[in-house]
């Protein structure tokens, strides 16, 4: 099958596309970078409101356009596009998702710092087996510093900083030449960043280093000293580098062999990053990976799902006072508390579609546990019995706002999908129309799940493929998927986001391989 990753950063966006046979390996197919700069005054000191300009938008949606384009014509089953620290911190950054989207058919997942340090390692470890001593994995991004300790082949500490290359540039060297007041100000303000995050300097003498600022490191030390290893930088071959490089301007520094133009702009920054780190960590050596961010993705895919060790949150209305309303109406408890569990599972697999704040979970929550206590009037009808029912009960730690959400909520878990002339939708603003459309989309998947009523899914995962979403899901032996109910079920949240769904059984999902560690071949 073929696989792809994309890996939008602050300075940069790139696609790997590979194809995995079947003892396990993957082949590159096609790989692509882009200098996009999403951070492009994101950072700076005269943003006001930290949002991604519409020019920095629009040339970035282009590569993503282009990037469905290669999907399409390597025929891609899967893919995972990911978005780090520019996307995190801007204001409109789920704006941005949403129209990738929409416009190409790709899911954009933000991912949180310490996912994205877990994955760097993954895709170094790919090519630099983990040594069982202490080591640090370093990666200088454009708006983040990712720095990993394993310790005996496995992840001890991880810290996500504000010391991507991007992000210092524009802050403290905004002129093509720095002078030495701005780099001492720049020094001061990452040791001061490691001290606040990283207090105990133990000494690491080993590290890995992963991204460009420090593959052109690599290369250029390589080139103007001669020593033909481009994957091994030593503290005294940094601080000759350093020394040169903070003596040029931009133009200067493009000069230099190894180094192209846009990564000229922003490395004495980096540069300066890299040295303190070295510093702080007493490190002698650095080897310098060609993998990373991508590579972790692609491995991570791949991998055998792990169940995860799941707890539901119970934000919001106790669980004791749901009871005695479940209780009060005889509702079926064993179903909705599953149907919960599977809706709390679909809620964040499929985040990267529905871009909702995880704050609506709690309202969520409330209508799922107690979506068919109108089963106590009638069968019939039962779904708009539950609406009239919670409508009127009086719920502790909810405004009446949310009340009348739960309810709506809770009346669309089976049958008609929202309409405008429906009781209580119809007086919904615009916003919060779009909100009980999503919630009740993901309601319906799950309760068609167990439309056996007999909990029979253990657990769930999702992958994606251009405009589609695959749902894996494992069942308890001899139980079967009511393929009917979930299509039927599934429409709404297809509709809504423009998407095809489908619901197959773990082993369909053709992700899982044990016969071999994954492995990267450049063939």
């Amino acid at each position: 099958m073929n696989a792809a990753a994309i890996d939008l950063g602050t300075n940069s966006i790139k696609i790997l596309i590979v194809r995995r046979d079947k003892d396990g390996q993957m082949h590159v197919l096609f790989r692509h970078r882009a200098v996009v700069r999403l951070g492009e005054g994101t950072f700076s000191k005269n943003s006001k409101d930290n949002k991604l300009s519409k020019q920095v938008q629009d040339r970035t949606l282009k590569v993503f356009q282009s990037y469905a384009k290669f999907l399409e014509a390597y025929k891609v089953d899967v893919v995972r596009a990911t978005g780090t620290s520019a996307l995190r911190e801007a204001q409109n950054g789920p704006d941005f998702v949403k129209q990738v989207r929409e416009k190409t058919g790709i899911a954009l997942e933000v991912l949180p710092g310490p996912e994205e340090a877990r994955l760097i390692v993954k895709g170094v470890a790919s090519e630099y087996p983990l040594p069982r001593k202490p080591v640090l994995f370093i990666d200088i991004g454009g708006g983040s510093c990712e720095i990993t300790l394993t310790r005996k082949s496995k992840i001890e500490k991880f810290t996500s900083l504000p010391l991507g290359a991007v992000r210092l540039t524009e802050f403290y060297l905004p002129n093509s030449k720095a002078t030495p007041q701005e780099l001492k100000k720049l020094d001061q303000h990452v040791l001061k960043i490691l001290k606040a995050n990283w207090p105990s300097s133990e000494k690491y003498p080993l590290a890995f280093g992963s991204a460009g600022t420090i593959r052109a490191l690599g290369r250029m030390i390589s080139k103007t000293e001669l020593t033909e290893d481009d994957r091994l930088i030593t503290s005294k071959q940094l601080e000759r580098a350093m020394n040169k490089i903070c003596k040029l301007n931009k133009k200067g520094i493009a000069a230099l062999p190894g180094v192209d133009a846009k990564r000229a702009e922003i490395l004495t920054a980096g540069t300066r990053v890299l040295w303190q780190v070295f510093n702080y960590f007493k490190i002698k050596e650095l080897k310098v990976s060609q993998r990373g961010l991508r590579e972790g993705l692609l491995i991570d895919l791949f991998e055998k799902p792990q169940k995860p060790t799941y707890t539901p949150s119970e934000d919001g209305v106790s669980k004791e006072f749901i009871a005695l309303v479940a209780r009060k109406y005889n509702s079926n408890q064993n179903h909705c508390q599953q149907v919960w569990r599977l809706v709390s599972q679909l809620f964040d697999e499929l985040s990267p579609v529905h871009l909702l704040n995880s704050n609506t979970k709690r309202i969520l929550r409330v209508a799922t546990l107690l979506h068919d206590v109108g089963h106590f009037i009638g069968e019939s009808s039962h779904h708009k019995h539950s609406y009239y029912i919670l409508k009127n009960t009086d719920f502790p730690q909810l405004s009446e706002k949310e009340k009348e959400l739960v309810a709506i909520l809770a009346r669309y878990h089976r049958k008609s999908p929202p309409k405008d002339d429906h009781e209580g939708y119809k007086d919904l603003n615009a916003e919060d129309k779009k909100l009980v459309n999503s919630l009740a989309s993901i309601l319906r998947i799950a309760d068609a799940l167990d439309a056996s009523h007999n909990q029979s899914v253990k657990w769930l995962k999702c992958v994606w493929g251009p405009g589609t979403v695959r749902i894996g899901v494992e069942l308890k032996e001899g139980a079967k998927l009511n393929q009917e109910v979930i299509k039927d079920k599934s429409k709404l949240f297809e509709l809504i986001h423009k998407v095809q769904l489908s619901v197959v059984y773990m082993e369909q999902l053709k992700i899982a391989n044990n016969q071999k560690q994954s492995l990267i071949s450049l063939k």
